[in-house]
Parts: C-alpha cells; sequence; structure tokens
C-alpha cells in the first residue's frame, strides 16, 4: 500500500489492486500540490477584459470583513473598475499559478500618487500578498518623488500604518456616522 502524505496527513492510499483511474488521479492531486508549492505570485499590468475579475475580487475582500450585503451593494460603484478607469489609473493584477488573486490601483495627481483599490482574495489575505502588491505596484508607478495617499477601510488602517503611512484627515462614508482614515505617506 502506497500512502500519499502531504504536509503531515495522508491525503489518500492507494493498494497495488487498485484501479488505474484511482492511481492516476492521486498522482494528479500530488502534481497538482506540487506545483502550487512552487507558484510565485507574479504581478502584470491589468487589461480591460480583467474587470469582471477585477470586480468580484474586490467585492469579496470588502465582504471579508463582515460588512452587511446592503453596505456592500451601496458601495458597489466604489469597488468597482470601469473601462475609463484603466486610462487614468495604473492597475496591476497578481497572479498566482495562472489564476488573478489580488489588484492595486494606483492614480496620479497634480501633487500626490493615490491608491484607488487594494484588494486580495479573502484566502490569501495575511500571507504577505498585500505587501507585495502595493510595493511592486508603487515601484512600477512611481516615476516622480511625491506623496502616496490612500482612503483606507477602517479595518486596512493597520496595514497602511505597518508600510508607513499615517493617518492625517478623515472622510465620511455610508452608512452615516461610518468615517474612513485618509493617510499619507510621505516619500
Amino acid at each position: 500500500m502506497l500512502h500519499l502524505f502531504i504536509e503531515g496527513f495522508v491525503l489518500q492510499s492507494i493498494k497495488p489492486n487498485d484501479s488505474l483511474r484511482k492511481q492516476i488521479n492521486t498522482f494528479s492531486v500530488l502534481k497538482t500540490f506540487l506545483q502550487r508549492k512552487k507558484m510565485k505570485p507574479v504581478i502584470h499590468k491589468a487589461h480591460t477584459c480583467d474587470i469582471p475579475t477585477l470586480n468580484k475580487i474586490s467585492v469579496a475582500s470588502k465582504s471579508y470583513w463582515g460588512y452587511p450585503p446592503e453596505w456592500i451593494k451601496k458601495w458597489l460603484p466604489d469597488l468597482h473598475l470601469s473601462e475609463r478607469d484603466f486610462s487614468t489609473q495604473s492597475i496591476y493584477k497578481l497572479d498566482l499559478g495562472g489564476s488573478i488573486i489580488g489588484f492595486c490601483a494606483i492614480q496620479e495627481n497634480k501633487s500626490n500618487y493615490e491608491i484607488m483599490h487594494l484588494w486580495v482574495l479573502p484566502d490569501h489575505i495575511g500571507k504577505g500578498y498585500g505587501t507585495l502588491l502595493l510595493n511592486k505596484s508603487l515601484k512600477k508607478t512611481m516615476t516622480r518623488i511625491k506623496d502616496i495617499i490612500v482612503e483606507a477601510d477602517p479595518n486596512a488602517e493597520a496595514f497602511y500604518t505597518r508600510h508607513g503611512f499615517s493617518t492625517f484627515d478623515k472622510v465620511a462614508s455610508y452608512p452615516k456616522g461610518r468615517f474612513l482614515p485618509l493617510m499619507k505617506k510621505s516619500i
């Protein structure tokens, strides 16, 4: 009998008399696992054909924080990218093993760069992908020395603080009485 162990767990056992289909399936699972272990995140320029996927990511990521569905629905115009955004923002996607797992959109204004979007799928939050995406996107976008600002979700304030941003103001949001931290990083 052959036991297939992955990260300390018996994933599947195959016996010499098992069907060829089961044996092939077992080795297919192992191959997929090993490929994913070798996967390296890659950041590419996003394209308008990515809009549906990117919009699903922003909604899933925002929903991760437990906001009520009616709030998410109200925020959809701010969460969604449009074709127009691609003419005014530098938009990068984070690819992991052939799947887009996050994106960052940065707009250059006269006196600063503004992070318009930074989203990572919930299964990948807390694993360093947001940091990688933020740093690489800024590096690819910034051609001049200017401050960087972001109107952050309150749940992301600590993330941005860890990356050198400080809160300098707040912006009213939905629902009434909710405020978003306006944060800045001076370069």
